[in-house]
């Protein structure tokens, strides 16, 4: 069995490949913009899919082909670039993160860990922040990232897949 790491030839997906490979994992990466560089030492250690999030069959079959039973899903489009383009961050960052789910409940991936950001919090962010602390995201990016915390959860008390999201502060 698999790992997939979507947006894996980025920064933290190429670093987090490689505390994988060193465990001994087998390692799939998805990414729609396979950057090479980053991933040169282990290049010959893992599997690359160049494929994009927002396109159903393209998530699904990476899932199945590959016998994945664990996802961490860090594909997105970021901040800034996602205000320049709305509509396009959305179908990678919303659609995207839901034909993740749906590939994890149809192929019996047994958990899925999903990086967000502490943006979600937006303007309510005062003080200590808690996983009850007020959400008033802003901008396309945080909003993305909150409807996909709360799809996720559905997820798991809908379907029972062990959804994890953790809130990144700036990286």
């Amino acid at each position: 069995m698999a790992k997939l790491i979507t947006g894996g030839t980025g920064s933290v997906g190429a670093e987090l490949a490689r505390q994988l490979v060193a465990m001994g994992e087998e390692v799939v990466l998805f990414d729609i913009a396979v950057n090479r560089e980053r991933i040169d030492d282990i290049e010959n250690k893992v599997k690359i899919i160049q494929g994009d999030l927002g396109i159903y069959s393209e998530v699904f079959n990476a899932v199945r082909e590959n016998r994945i039973d664990g996802i961490y899903h860090l594909g997105a489009i970021l901040g800034g670039r996602s205000e320049e383009i709305p509509w396009s961050a959305f179908q990678t960052n919303v659609v995207g993160t839901m034909n993740v789910l749906e590939a994890a409940r149809l192929f019996g991936v047994q958990k899925v860990i999903y990086t967000s950001t502490i943006g979600t919090h937006g303007t309510a962010a005062r003080g200590v922040v808690t996983d009850e602390s007020m959400q008033k995201p802003m901008g396309m990016y945080s909003i993305a990232k909150l409807y996909s915390e709360q799809i996720g959860r559905w997820y798991r008390e809908r379907f029972g897949l062990d959804f994890r999201a953790v809130r990144y502060p700036a990286v």
